[in-house]
């Protein structure tokens, strides 16, 4: 309304300034004086009521660029210190080829020196020995002809309680029949040690065995070797697009969404791998093979101090993480590897920089091996070696786990390596697909030199 009274009013004055009836300059005065009268601002020009000034607000959207970024963060298994750690590992350090699915594999403990009375309360002569160290629990080892062919006359045996000595005056023919013994024998000091009552699941160490001059050699003694076996699991991961897309470009990946889908096959099936390396089951249900993982090596036979429950924030006590190193690091070889959580990697190395108990940090110039960046602690059983582990970092409920390895004990078994397989085009169908797969298991020698601990967040000194 307001620009059609100023457009007539102006019409006037121009048409009076041309027929002489007024004065232009007064004409365009009045223009002048009308206009901001009539504007929505006090100041400014006339027009500044009708100017269409272009914003965010009426500007077309697809008009304004904006900035995108090429490429995405992945927040997960990609990038640096990120990624299938021991699966990388395994895959540059220890291969065996498989071949079968199912595979076996023998260890044997050295000969056995200790036995386990299992005769209570006795200071009689008749002692009958077991593998028993406690209420169901066994040590390791088989007693089958042990018994027989170890403790023969004349062979001493120390009880580690009472410290009494016994010597064998008879045998036995099975590790079910007791032996006869001569109680009291002689100790350290050359004279008679006293005797005491056995109880049970007293230990009995083996010293020695004397044989008179002339005398007939022993039947030769064999322990038999355990069976342990696991088995070969299948991994895949499929990537598909459709054939219209797959040439595209990503704002998000300048190759493309078929390499895009490729990537994200590629961590998922290297995720499945690693975990079951560290967590898996060995099993078989069908026709579905599952590989059995460090904790599985540790758990089916029963070795239970090598686990350790941390505790969450109560903390763990030093005795308890003592009794947990030490069930392993007196194992294997020298030095472990530990794959951590944040929490369980926290707690040890804020513990060893304290250097309370015989935990240190120890200085080394060459702290990343493999790609890993270690930490190196110095415990009072040895040296491990501390290392994040990505999927314990982004998993929640796994911040406070720790799996120890021994890598002189531990080989992964290859029965088809990973690959990526692209699949023949499908008549009718209009798509690209392909699948990674692999078939892997692990074989973990001597469990007895692993450990794992879960909810490790605090250590109390």
């Amino acid at each position: 309304m307001k620009f059609k009274i100023y457009a007539i009013f102006a019409t006037l004055m121009i048409a009076a300034a041309m027929f002489g009836n007024l004065s232009p300059l007064l004409a365009w005065a009045a223009v002048f004086v009308v206009g901001a009268g009539l504007s929505n601002r006090q100041t400014g020009y006339a027009f500044g009521s009708v100017a269409g000034y272009l914003s965010r607000a009426n500007a077309d959207t697809n008009d304004d660029v904006g900035e995108w970024q090429q490429g995405v963060l992945h927040r997960n298994a990609k990038g640096m210190n990120t990624g299938s750690t021991l699966f990388a590992l395994m895959s540059r350090l220890g291969n065996e080829n498989a071949d079968s699915q199912t595979y076996n594999w023998f260890e044997k403990d050295p000969t056995r020196r200790v036995f386990y009375c299992d005769t209570n309360s006795s200071t009689g002569t008749s002692l009958q020995f077991s593998n028993t160290s406690a209420a169901a629990t066994y040590d390791t080892g088989t007693l089958d002809q042990t018994i027989g062919t170890l403790l023969k006359p004349g062979a001493i045996l120390e009880n580690q309680r009472t410290s009494e000595r016994v010597t064998v005056v008879a045998g036995s023919s099975s590790y079910s029949t007791p032996i006869t013994v001569s109680r009291g024998s002689l100790g350290y000091a050359g004279t008679a040690t006293s005797v005491v009552a056995t109880a049970t699941y007293d230990a009995f160490v083996l010293i020695t065995l004397a044989k008179p001059n002339g005398s007939n050699p022993l039947e030769s003694a064999y322990t038999q070797p355990s069976n342990y076996v696991n088995y070969i699991q299948t991994f895949n991961a499929t990537a598909s697009v459709e054939n219209a897309y797959k040439n595209g470009i990503l704002r998000t990946d300048i190759d493309g969404p078929w390499m895009e889908q490729k990537a994200d096959a590629l961590e998922r099936i290297a995720n499945d791998i690693n975990l079951a390396y560290y967590l898996g089951v060995a099993g078989i249900s069908g026709t579905t093979y599952t590989t059995g993982g460090v904790r599985n090596g540790i758990d089916k036979v029963s070795l239970t101090d090598n686990a350790l429950a941390g505790g969450s924030g109560a903390g763990v006590s030093l005795d308890a993480l003592n009794t947990w190193f030490e069930s392993f690091m007196t194992w294997g070889s020298d030095v472990k590897l530990a794959f951590c959580g944040p929490k369980a990697y926290s707690s040890i190395s804020k513990f060893a920089n304290s250097a309370q108990g015989g935990y240190r940090i120890m200085q080394s110039d060459n702290n990343n091996e493999f790609g890993l960046v270690l930490t190196t602690v110095q415990t009072p059983f040895g040296q491990i070696d501390l290392c994040t582990e990505p999927l314990f970092k982004t998993i929640s409920s796994f911040n406070g786990h720790m799996v120890v390895i021994d890598l002189e004990l531990i080989k992964q078994k290859t029965f088809e390596p990973l690959f990526f397989e692209q699949y023949a085009p499908t008549p009718g169908s209009d798509t690209l697909q392909g699948q990674f797969r692999a078939k892997l298991g692990i074989k973990m020698k001597n469990p007895q030199a692993f450990g794992y601990a879960t909810n490790l967040w605090k250590i109390n000194a």
